[in-house]
């Protein structure tokens, strides 16, 4: 009986042990394939962050060469900006009209700021 008793009690256990190992194969199963999903995301996130960072902005090369283009343009700008002063300042000394058109009354053809001389 008692040999009976202790086989019975050893066929339990292997039935518990046979069930808890399904069990933890099941969850072993299942952290594998979470383990994938978010090795796959990461890999997903990665490509798409280095994407956003290509389309966000020109590169620090770029930026300083077209600052460098833009200070270029407004240093020409002010060299225009200065001969067009000088050549004011001598249209007004010769006596020239700087800031009105000249019309003429007699001639309804002509065309405003038209120098008749």
């Amino acid at each position: 009986r008692e040999l009976k008793a202790w086989q019975v009690q050893i066929d339990e256990a292997a039935a518990e042990l046979a069930s808890v190992t399904k069990q933890n194969t099941e969850k072993l199963e299942r952290v594998a394939e979470l383990t994938s999903a978010q090795h796959r995301l990461e890999k997903e996130l990665n490509s798409t962050q280095s994407r956003m960072v290509a389309e966000v902005g020109p590169s620090k090369e770029k930026m300083k060469a077209e600052r460098e283009q833009l200070v270029s343009l407004v240093k020409l700008q002010a060299r225009e900006m200065e001969a067009l002063k000088a050549e004011i300042n001598m249209l007004r000394r010769k006596g020239g009209h700087v800031y009105t058109p000249v019309v003429r009354r007699g001639n309804p053809g002509a065309t405003a700021g038209s120098n008749p001389q």
